[in-house]
């Protein structure tokens, strides 16, 4: 027999991204994988720069339904 989660059960990923700006946050649904990238380049007047970037995937688990997922940054990233 199949045993079927709690409507109440969820899948959450939190991943610290305290180093990149909202908008350069990106999640994305491919197949049965969650892909959150972040890209953040800061550039010095003198030429100097660096770039800090990320790139994480999460497989869904079977229970997931990937048009239901919402993605948010809170205040403490």
């Amino acid at each position: 027999s199949i045993t079927r989660p709690a409507l109440s059960e969820k899948f959450r990923v939190q991943l610290n991204v305290a180093a990149f700006s909202p908008e350069t946050i990106r999640t994305r649904v491919d197949g049965r994988k969650v892909i959150v990238e972040a890209k953040q380049e800061d550039r010095q007047q003198d030429g100097d720069y660096s770039i800090r970037e990320i790139r994480k995937s999460y497989d869904l688990p079977e229970h997931a339904d990937a048009s239901q997922m919402v993605s948010y940054v809170t205040p403490n990233n």
